[in-house]
């Protein structure tokens, strides 16, 4: 018996192009509405109460989960390339504490750290710090990257504090090239500043579009720099807070996060659903015989297990038919262990063509020994079954040169029950295998003899004229 994979080729192709076509859609979208903007972006809009607060600890939560996601990733799979990535996006994370506490209303009515231009220097080395781990992570080179993740975040950690006290204690000795953020911040040499920033996050989405079809976490990574792109595009010609370019921006610095962690917990529920897949398909395979196709002994106990529970909960008849193949060992040691083989798949086929409804079971007991599980069927109908299965291999006609009959031929023990009692449901239909086997074999035994007449009878009916 086959399975289809748990996703296959196909499935994956459609998925890819639906993701490549999002990515598209949303990333040409960001581009419209920043042209769009783009003449509007000065506008000055009132300060909303909260806002730099609420936006501030977005950007701390999603992207220490997004960065912690990625670490526990890269190290499950020994992947440096991730480990660097979610490094990257530890960074942003953690960045955004000093920026929070250094911008003005966000945790005070003035910065809670260093200057007016404090948070405005944290922003700067954010984007540039960010920009060039994209570019990093993109190389060839990102998998020689083995940092242990609490090694990554004692690192991040530092560069962090280092970066809070450079752009607090020490704005004073930073050169003094940005405007009145109120008004235009990047005005004069802060220009440069921009500009370079923009030119370093559209090396980063080159760089990340050169390998977005390795996987959905690079694909959208390409539009995650697009958002960063859209974000210091928008901030830098709005040059003021709380401008419609400024509260645009903050649009994209949450797109450059969220984008990547919805594409990874999507894969992180795909991954899940083809885990669960192959471990319902594996699971079935370790409930069949592997020679025959039937269900092997394990899977006939659960399945009998099964039937009896329902049986009795239902009160109706459950029959079970227990096959063995007439002097089988004789037949191994005249025509092989090979032809042995192929004799039993064929009787497994027979058996299965006549239990046929959807609650039928055959299993392979063991060795040449079969059991049939009728489930709703009485003594008369399992006899019926029985016949038909003595009929179709009677039109087989596999030659056995030591049998009386010169053809493989089965013994057959018909058992009928409640379902209250598994065991001693096997044990008659066993022990009528066994009468059969006395009685010379090729034949049906079972508790009423007098039923097999009428079984026959009804055969005899049910055949076309």
């Amino acid at each position: 018996m086959k399975y289809a994979p748990a996703i296959d080729d196909a499935a994956l192709e459609s998925e890819r192009r639906r993701g490549l076509l999002s990515a598209i859609l949303f990333g040409a979208a960001l581009v419209v509405v920043a042209a769009a903007a783009t003449p509007y972006v000065r506008q000055a809009l009132f300060p909303l109460p909260g806002y730099m607060l609420a936006f501030g600890t977005t950007m701390i939560v999603t992207n220490v989960i997004l960065g912690s996601l990625l670490l526990s990733r890269g190290k499950a799979e020994d992947d440096g390339s991730t480990i660097l990535l979610g490094t990257v996006y530890l960074f942003v994370g953690l960045i955004f504490l000093p920026m929070t506490a250094a911008f003005p209303g966000a945790l005070s009515a003035g910065p809670l750290i260093g200057t007016t231009f404090s948070a405005i220097w944290i922003w700067t080395i954010w984007h540039a710090g960010f920009g060039i781990g994209i570019v990093a992570y993109s190389s060839r080179y990102s998998a020689i990257f083995k940092m242990r993740p609490l090694a990554a975040f004692a690192s991040v950690s530092t560069v962090v504090c280092v970066v809070a006290v450079a752009a607090t204690s020490g704005v004073d000795f930073l050169p003094r090239i940005f405007g009145d953020p109120m008004r235009g911040m990047f005005s004069g040499p802060g220009e440069f500043v921009g500009w370079a920033l923009l030119a370093i996050d559209a090396w980063a989405f080159v760089a990340a579009a050169s390998r977005a079809r390795e996987s959905s976490e690079r694909l959208w990574l390409a539009v995650a720099m697009v958002a960063a792109c859209f974000d210091v595009w928008l901030t830098f010609k709005s040059g003021a807070r709380f401008s419609v370019g400024w509260y645009l921006g903050k649009i994209g610095s949450l797109a450059t996060t969220m984008v990547v962690l919805v594409a990874l917990v999507n894969n992180l529920s795909t991954l899940y659903r083809s885990s669960r897949s192959a471990n319902e398909a594996l699971a079935n395979l370790a409930k069949l015989d592997g020679l025959t196709g039937a269900r092997n002994r394990r899977g006939f106990d659960e399945s009998l297990a099964a039937e009896c529970r329902r049986a009795a909960r239902h009160s109706q008849k459950l029959a079970l038919l227990m096959v063995d193949v007439d002097h089988f060992k004789l037949y191994n040691d005249r025509y092989g262990h090979q032809q042995g083989d192929e004799c039993l798949r064929a009787i497994a086929s027979a058996l299965a063509a006549n239990a046929r409804r959807p609650g039928d079971t055959v299993s392979r007991y063991g060795g040449e020994e079969f059991a049939v599980l009728l489930p709703h069927t009485d003594l008369g109908g399992a006899l019926l079954v029985a016949n038909r299965i003595l009929s179709s291999l009677a039109e087989l006609a596999m030659p056995h040169a030591d049998a009386a009959s010169g053809f493989v031929s089965l013994s057959v023990g018909v058992a009928c029950g409640d379902g209250k009692d598994s065991a001693a449901l096997v044990g008659e239909a066993d022990r009528f295998l066994y009468e059969a086997k006395r009685a010379g074999r090729c034949c049906v035994r079972h508790a009423d003899v007098w039923l097999l007449s009428e079984s026959l009878a009804r055969e005899e009916e049910e055949l076309p004229a």
